[in-house]
């Protein structure tokens, strides 16, 4: 038996969510990449506790791996799901704004928009 790993899952998963990602892969369909196995199941077969595979489970799904769909059923996607993490838009502070040193119109209208001098 064999499982098919897209590459950006190598990129963000560590050792025991990759075992995890590969032993969900061993069972999901090809024409859906859905599967069912239950967590006792993935347990005895990771030689891990149904506590630690739940953890797994929703690191995985958090990371984009797997997407959960209810009903104990899981799918792998081919491509990155969107995940919380990666629609974060940054703080205003983080982002930096510079503006060229003329003192144009649109120079102006700038710093009078941060509060600055006229």
């Amino acid at each position: 038996m064999f499982a098919l790993v897209p590459a950006f899952v190598l990129d963000r998963l560590t050792p025991a969510e990759l075992r995890c990602y590969v032993a969900l892969a061993m069972y999901a369909r090809k024409e859906t990449r859905t599967c069912w196995p239950r967590a006792t199941t993935l347990a005895e077969r990771l030689g891990r506790d149904y506590d630690g595979v739940r953890r797994t489970l929703r690191a995985l799904a958090k990371k984009g791996a797997i997407v959960v769909e209810g009903g104990g059923v899981y799918r792998l996607p081919m491509q990155p799901e969107a995940t919380v993490e990666r629609l974060e838009r940054p703080k205003p502070e983080t982002i930096a704004m510079q503006w060229p040193e003329d003192d144009g119109e649109a120079a102006r209208a700038f710093r009078l928009m941060k509060g600055g001098a006229k």
